[in-house]
């Protein structure tokens, strides 16, 4: 082992382009001097994801060996605060709902979720069926970046059909529109989708600039593409896209490269607020008198305008969609 190179040094060298047995080396290296170091670590963990299969048993040795005492036992890993203990959220019909530790969807705790939590979430947590199906419950859920577009859905649902004097989108046509953006998101393939949340997952141990990984520019054109899916500058007076989607790239941006959420927000989930789009609902338009040929002011004096509830349309979920469409959301 060369002593003069530093942690940093050899984890450039793991992730770069070079050959096999140069990287192989890195992740050796690694093992020995970077004992509980963060950024080794840390490296060492999308290593194990590498689609040649030598380095991920390499990276998986050095691991093991990075955590081991002097005395050949391994001891605990350090993997970062544990997830909040189980929350009981509320109970429906006598069944009992539980908030994922992941992603936050509540979740109906029946014998079978129960049973497969016990098996393999482990005791104190709790993870929805998605998640687990997805390994979200695993190390490597630290390079998972969920993203949601309830913002644009929500917005449409309370501007222009729930809290609208007049109904200018009906749930049908919103519906509509949610199902375009699961189509335009779908093209990507390190991205999955949940319809049950409209939560956007995106594994960023397959993003990156080295072979057999998409370039995080992909992730934030298919970011882009999911917005037009939604025709917000025909639907929305005055929004600036552009504004929206700064929201989405800057904190895809600072992820890729930090792998660092705001704390208590596992969930990008941006809003409309301060794009330009109104933030009031929409009116009913003015049916104008025979005698004139504009309103004046004492026609529209003493309108009540409905203000969008900004943090709802954060949190909107496609059960609220249904039940305007008639329909029963399980």
């Amino acid at each position: 082992m060369d002593p003069s190179k530093s942690v940093a040094a050899l984890v450039q060298e793991l992730e770069s382009s070079s050959p096999t047995t140069i990287r192989i080396t890195a992740a050796r290296q690694l093992g020995r001097l970077g004992q509980y170091s963060r950024l080794a670590a840390d490296a060492l963990l999308r290593a194990v994801k590498d689609y040649d299969q030598s380095l991920q048993h390499a990276a998986k040795e050095a691991l093991d060996f990075m955590y081991m005492h002097r005395d050949g036992t391994l001891a605990p890993r350090r993997r970062g605060p544990r997830p909040a203990a189980v929350e009981e959220v509320e109970e429906v019909d006598g069944v009992p709902f539980t908030r994922c530790n992941f992603c936050g969807k509540e979740t109906p705790r029946t014998e079978a979720v129960d049973r497969h939590q016990e098996r393999l979430a482990g005791p104190g947590r709790f993870y929805c069926p998605f998640c687990l199906r997805h390994g979200f419950n695993h190390r490597g859920g630290r390079d998972i970046m969920a993203l949601t577009f309830r913002g644009v859905i929500g917005y449409y649902y309370y501007a222009f059909y729930q809290l609208s004097r007049q109904v200018w989108m009906y749930a049908a046509e919103i519906q509509d529109y949610v199902e375009a953006h699961e189509r335009a998101g779908r093209n990507n393939p390190v991205m999955h989708y949940d319809p049950d949340s409209y939560l956007w997952f995106v594994d960023f141990a397959r993003v990156g600039d080295s072979k057999r990984k998409l370039h995080v520019n992909e992730v934030l054109k298919t970011v882009g593409e999911i917005l037009m899916a939604f025709d917000l500058s025909e639907n929305v007076t005055d929004v600036s896209v552009r504004a929206v989607y700064l929201k989405y790239a800057e904190a895809i941006l600072k992820f890729h490269q930090t792998r660092t959420r705001p704390p208590g927000n596992r969930v990008l989930a941006p809003t409309l607020y301060k794009t330009g789009a109104p933030d009031y609902a929409t009116e009913p338009m003015p049916k104008w008198p025979s005698s004139h040929n504009h309103w004046t002011a004492a026609d529209t004096a003493g309108r009540e305008k409905r203000k969008i509830p900004w943090e709802d349309t954060r949190a909107f979920g496609p059960a609220i969609l249904a039940e305007a469409a008639g329909r029963r959301f399980s």
